[in-house]
This record gives C-alpha cells, sequence and structure tokens, in this order.
C-alpha cells in the first residue's frame, strides 16, 4: 500500500507538524506501521540501537545521539501516538541533562 498525495488526507490531521516541515515520501511506512510486523520489527530494532549506542556513548556530545532518537522518533510516529514512546524518550533526556553544564545557557 503506498500512501501519497491525496490518500494522505484520511492522516493529514493527525499528523503532528515539524518545525521544518515533513517529506510526504517519508510519511509512507509510519503511516502503515499497523499493517505491516516487518516494519514493527525494524522499528523496534532501530530503537534498541539507539539506547545501545546511547547506553555506551563516549562522545564529547553525549546529547547529540538524544537529538538523532528524538528526530528519527519524530519522523518515524508523525501521528502522536503512545507507540512513539516519545514523551519517555523526552523526560529521559531531560532528567540526565537538566544539572550538565555543558548544556545550560
Amino acid at each position: 500500500m503506498e500512501i501519497l498525495g491525496d490518500e494522505i488526507e484520511v492522516f493529514k490531521e493527525n499528523i503532528k507538524p515539524l518545525k521544518d516541515g515533513r517529506k510526504v515520501h517519508s510519511l509512507h511506512q509510519p503511516l502503515t506501521l499497523h499493517l505491516d510486523k516487518r516494519t514493527r520489527d525494524e522499528i523496534d530494532l532501530k530503537r534498541r540501537e539507539f539506547e545501545k549506542c546511547i547506553k555506551y556513548d563516549t562522545s564529547d556530545d553525549p546529547l547529540d545521539l538524544y537529538v538523532q532518537y528524538v528526530d528519527w522518533t519524530q519522523i518515524m510516529f508523525p501521528t502522536e501516538s503512545s507507540a512513539s514512546k516519545l514523551l519517555p524518550l523526552l523526560e529521559k533526556v531531560t532528567r540526565r541533562f537538566k544539572d550538565d553544564q555543558r548544556y545550560k545557557n
């Protein structure tokens, strides 16, 4: 099933807008997640990869991985569903970096 142009009308009121906008072709996979177990498994695998990278990160900017993870989550889950797990992710990032002097202005 391909979602393009007029077919997006069914979903458009549930798609959360992003500051930089969204590309129509990038909405196909996220909007059809519920239809394909293989796609859901790939999403879960990518989520675990992000978590593993974050856990073992030794870079100078640990926030960067979280930013990538949040961006990816917003792209993969354009409708504000609980399946995105965005809120717990944002809470985790906030708790981890709220007292980190590198990120205070």
